[in-house]
């Protein structure tokens, strides 16, 4: 178990959710003023991002099918030009017998014939009612958001493939690693490839942000906070677009990612559609729930409009994406924690009841929540082993079985996560199993150092 113990603030950073790996070039601000920064990519360079489970990814399900798991992307091209990009999962793992330039495959996009698979445009509409065999025809698009900016989801795990990490068309699956904790690179950067193709040109790719959902954080720790608090950066929201609301699609039924002919015809395929369905909504926030499983001390609480900014991006969960009809998986719409081979959590949990009045203790979802299509987003769960540090807590008979002293016994010293033995003394007898905090390497003794306001230890 983690300790962590800070004079000042104990803070959850909530930009580190997708880390930065190499930052040799600079953020800027977008130049229309919309409050979105981005990094500019061309030639060689890249852009990595890493990204850790907090559960199992096999644990998301609707019912007993697989949910999907999606790679919600922000990007577009710098200027009239369009722009193309690579995506790659963890490019060090080389696994396929294919030959890459960077190792893995690159994420297959299939977004037309005449492209290679793994080429993805940006800043370019085509027509495609021209057929398959007839070389698409770019056309304007009406909504200049929409042209410059891109928000769109990827598959990391399509519940429609035969396998659930693994795909023949993207032949990507196989390199996420599942196991909490494990680190999956994500790189994106230019495809240098692209401008021997389009007949345009091609400008510069600019990456704005991207996160992985759904996906769990979870923070197992004793933290404290001796002057100030505990806090949580709530960083900025994945949709930037004030335009683009819950409140205009469901007036309109139209969203500022939409594509469309001079003409009003949709330019966007159902996939496409559904890419830009699932990404949120403007100031709503995503499928990534914060789980605060532990203890907290702090001389005081944060104040009321710092709790709500971070509660407004981080407090709840939508129950479905955007604008679709895609839900959000059974354990984060009800509340619930994952059962798994690699980390199982609450095995005995109770999982029959959704919203209702008389049901389970409140870290399910309540009636409010379910009338208002939401679920819990972030979570403090009191860690019990920091009040009783055994591994059968349950059992409180802990004097019976084979006595090892005239004090303790084995069934004591067994079931103790971290104990002491004290070894007979002028001030002990022998054989005392002392219980030590579950938090290793913390500065804690067995015995009475001082006591009221002196600075000085007493002398046995």
């Amino acid at each position: 178990t983690c300790s962590i113990l800070a004079k000042d603030y104990v803070c959850v950073n909530t930009t580190m959710f997708m880390t930065p790996q190499n930052q040799t070039r600079p953020w800027t601000g977008d130049e229309g003023g919309t409050g979105i920064f981005d990094v500019e990519l061309n030639g060689d360079a890249t852009y990595d991002q890493s990204f850790t489970w907090g559960v199992d990814p096999v644990s998301y399900k609707i019912g007993n099918n697989a949910s999907p798991i999606f790679l919600m992307t922000r990007h577009r091209a710098q200027g009239e030009a369009p722009s193309a990009m690579n995506l790659f999962i963890n490019p060090a793992l080389s696994i396929f017998n294919v030959s890459y330039p960077n190792g893995s495959a690159p994420y297959q996009f299939n977004q037309d014939p005449l492209l290679p698979p793994e080429t993805d445009v940006l800043g370019r509409r085509f027509d495609r009612s021209s057929g398959p065999l007839v070389p698409p025809v770019p056309v304007s698009v009406r909504n200049e958001f929409a042209r410059y900016a891109d928000m769109r989801a990827f598959y990391l795990r399509d519940p429609g493939s035969p396998s659930p990490f693994y795909d023949a068309t993207t032949r990507l699956f196989s390199t996420i690693l599942r196991s909490p904790g494990f680190e999956n690179i994500m790189r994106v950067q230019q495809d240098q490839n692209a401008g021997t193709i389009l007949s345009e040109g091609i400008s510069s790719y600019l990456f704005s942000g991207a996160y992985v959902a759904p996906r769990d954080i979870r923070i197992e720790a004793a933290m404290y906070a001796q002057e100030k608090s505990f806090f949580i950066i709530p960083g900025f929201p994945v949709n930037p677009d004030p335009n683009d609301t819950r409140a205009h699609f469901n007036q309109y039924g139209t969203r500022t990612s939409y594509s469309y002919k001079d003409d009003g015809t949709s330019l966007d395929s159902p996939q496409d559609k559904l890419a830009k369905d699932v990404y949120p909504f403007y100031g709503e926030p995503t499928d990534v729930r914060l789980t605060i499983f532990g203890a907290i001390s702090e001389n005081y609480t944060a104040s009321m409009g710092d709790q709500a900014a971070w509660m407004q991006k981080w407090g709840y969960i939508p129950t479905t994406y955007g604008s679709s009809n895609v839900i959000v998986p059974d354990d984060h719409k009800y509340v619930h924690d994952a059962t798994t081979v690699v980390a199982t959590y609450n095995p005995g949990e109770q999982r029959t009841t959704d919203g209702t009045l008389n049901g389970p203790p409140t870290e399910y979802r309540t009636p409010l929540e379910k009338q208002e299509n939401i679920t819990r987003g972030l979570r403090y769960l009191y860690d019990p082993a920091f009040a009783m540090p055994y591994q059968h807590a349950s059992d409180v008979n802990l004097t019976t079985g084979a006595a090892t002293s005239d004090l303790q016994s084995a069934v004591r010293k067994g079931r103790a996560l971290r104990y002491k033995y004290t070894p007979k003394t002028n001030y002990w007898p022998a054989g005392i199993y002392q219980i030590l905090p579950p938090t290793p390497r913390q500065p804690v003794c067995p015995s009475l150092l001082y006591f009221g306001d002196s600075d000085h230890p007493l002398v046995p």
